[in-house]
């Protein structure tokens, strides 16, 4: 018999969706439009937190007209974010809620998840290269046994088998989808620059399951 050598492979991965939205979706003056709406201060989960702003509206994709194009280049998104997870083909993807969110040097965003959504996103509207990040955690990985010597190989290389968080570097554009139980959240912001985002939740409308399999759910 032909030994082969032992290998690790990965079982039951996780789904980060990653696109870049074209220069005439979101430049310089979808910005200032953005920019431009009504926010209300966002208080932190703990004491002395600053968390930046976020808009009054938390439909913004259906509320202001001039989101139109972004609205049709993130619908296209969405569907092959479902379609890259393999979902149930006989349903159709929404957007519950959207909003955005707007933070100054010195503030970030807390932790965090997003309960009754399938799929949640961010794109970007202005964030700076090599110094904004969204950072997601590995699901109960805090409630495992934690040992230092788990976490490193070849001294302080973490395996993508030990790792328990993800950075993901972003810049103006750029567009994240991933699971919504998935904990989260921005890093602080450490240039002049307003980083404003566009946050939105998903769900589903049509049919899950089967009625044979006594699984049937119409949304």
């Amino acid at each position: 018999m032909e030994e082969k050598a032992p290998t690790a492979v990965p079982i039951f991965p996780t789904m980060l969706y990653r696109a870049r939205a074209p220069i005439n979706i979101v430049n310089d003056d979808i910005f200032d439009k953005i920019d431009s709406l009504p926010y209300k201060h966002h208080k932190g989960w703990q004491p002395g937190d600053s968390e930046g702003e976020l808009s009054q509206s938390t439909k913004v994709l259906t509320e202001y007209d001039f989101l139109e194009s972004i609205k049709i280049w993130l619908d296209v998104q969405i569907i092959n974010a479902f379609d890259s997870w393999g979902l149930t083909k006989s349903a159709t993807p929404y957007v519950t809620q959207s909003w955005f969110t707007r933070s100054a040097k010195g503030e970030t965003i807390h932790k965090h998840s997003h309960p009754n959504s399938i799929l949640s996103g961010v794109l970007y509207i202005n964030a700076v290269k090599d110094y904004d990040c969204l950072m997601l955690q590995k699901p109960g990985w805090e409630i495992q046994y934690s040992y230092p010597y788990l976490h490193y190989r070849d001294g302080n290389e973490e395996t993508e088998f030990s790792a328990t968080m993800v950075q993901c570097q972003v810049q103006s554009g750029d567009l994240l989808i991933f699971p919504s139980h998935i904990t989260h959240w921005f890093n602080q912001v450490e240039h002049d620059q307003t980083r404003i985002s566009l946050a939105f939740n998903t769900f589903i409308k049509g049919t899950l399951g089967d009625d044979e399999s006594l699984t049937l759910l119409e949304i």
